[in-house]
């Protein structure tokens, strides 16, 4: 009878040792957020205030909430309109807002392109932006998601009215490096060096 106790205490000890152990999970910490003043002017000039998504301005908004410049206006379709505004002298940025029937913004496509004098500035410049505004995401919606094209994904949840925000970034890659622009005026050609781009796209679902 001993015997027995003795070996049925050494199997329950045996199943104690063996027992998996609760392992804590660790959520990883929010990027700290980044107050839109303190960023570069570019950056400024792109978002305008912490409470927009883009040129002051929110995806969902009406379509009269856009307010650029007339003289930036280049373009428009019956489902989008596009402006291509200065961000600063280094920046400029061509900018499409897609609307519904209902002129409602649904999504804004924005490709931030850089004037530098050469193909190495531009790539500094680009990775510049690209970096800070990544900074600035984070801060704001939390851990990007890498897409399986490397884009970065962010979104923001609104439950008062039942809609998902979406947010990508990444890179833009012109097919050729340049190419060659003929002037109306002259006749004479002239070569346009076309340089990669930081390609942000908000996306508002209801």
């Amino acid at each position: 009878m001993i015997k027995q106790l003795f070996v049925g205490i050494s199997v329950s000890a045996l199943f104690v040792g063996c027992s998996p152990k609760c392992e804590e999970t660790v959520c990883p910490e929010l990027p700290p957020a980044v107050d839109l003043k303190d960023c570069s002017l570019q950056l400024q000039n792109l978002i305008q205030n912490d409470k927009s998504h883009i040129r002051g301005l929110q995806a969902g908004n009406p379509l009269n909430a856009v307010y650029e410049k007339e003289e930036d206006f280049a373009d428009k379709t019956n489902f989008y309109t596009n402006y291509t505004p200065d961000l600063t002298i280094d920046y400029w940025a061509d900018i499409e807002y897609h609307f519904t029937e209902g002129n409602v913004i649904d999504k804004v496509v924005t490709e931030v392109i850089p004037g530098g004098l050469d193909k190495s500035e531009n790539a500094v410049l680009v990775d510049s932006l690209y970096f800070e505004l990544r900074t600035y995401l984070s801060g704001k919606y939390g851990n990007s998601v890498t897409n399986t094209d490397y884009t970065l994904v962010w979104n923001k949840v609104d439950t008062k009215d039942n809609s998902v925000t979406i947010f990508t970034l990444d890179y833009h890659f012109p097919d050729e490096d340049f190419s060659i622009q003929t002037d109306s005026e002259t006749g004479l050609n002239d070569t346009i060096i076309n340089p990669p781009t930081v390609k942000y796209v908000v996306k508002y679902i209801q």
